[in-house]
């Protein structure tokens, strides 16, 4: 609800108040109806986010949690898989999201959204490639693990690799940087 990206808590936090207003109005789900809580972890602070879902699990009871952002989320699922607690993550991408107990994804992730990308790139004549991403696990695995082995094994060269902080606004250096190694095109990974 704060820090570098509180515009993604807000918006994300009042469609799942919208939705749980409607639920509960049209009578709930098979007549239970839903209360919401909502922790505020900053957007990157998985300390916070896991003290917070620690406090809704044993207090208040939750049996559902809605996550976002990588580096929170697994902070926070082995604790939730733990008491039984089904998640469902909704926002964040990093591949290491994939096949935990009771984390439900619902949206691709960046394993999964790289290869086509790059087979794009490949088909445009793209050979020199540079890359952008945010230094949390969202972007560090996708691009270590993911974009650079493929687009390497492709016969492509990795001119540039960039990270930056969560929700800073000047991206000047490493623009700079990717400039200076003349990429073909840039792939960013940032929020």
């Amino acid at each position: 609800m704060t820090g570098p990206q509180a515009y993604y808590g807000k918006f994300q936090g009042n469609g799942a108040i919208l939705a749980v207003e409607e639920i509960s109005a049209a009578g709930g789900v098979a007549g239970y109806k839903l209360k919401l809580e909502i922790v505020d972890y900053k957007n990157i602070d998985v300390n916070l986010a896991v003290t917070g879902v620690r406090k809704m699990i044993t207090i208040d009871k939750i049996p559902a949690l809605l996550t976002s952002y990588s580096a929170p989320t697994l902070g926070v699922q082995p604790i939730g898989a733990k008491a039984n607690v089904v998640m469902f993550n909704g926002g964040a991408y990093s591949p290491k999201l994939m096949n935990l107990p009771y984390l439900h994804t619902t949206r691709l992730l960046h394993n999964q959204m790289i290869p086509g990308m790059l087979n794009f790139f490949w088909k445009m004549g793209i050979r020199r490639l540079a890359a952008i991403y945010i230094s949390d696990p969202a972007g560090e695995f996708p691009m270590q693990q993911v974009l650079k082995p493929e687009w390497t094994k492709m016969g492509g060269t990795v001119v540039a690799m960039e990270p930056h902080e969560p929700g800073i606004t000047d991206f000047s250096a490493q623009l700079s940087r990717i400039k200076a190694a003349k990429p073909d095109a840039i792939y960013d990974i940032s929020t």
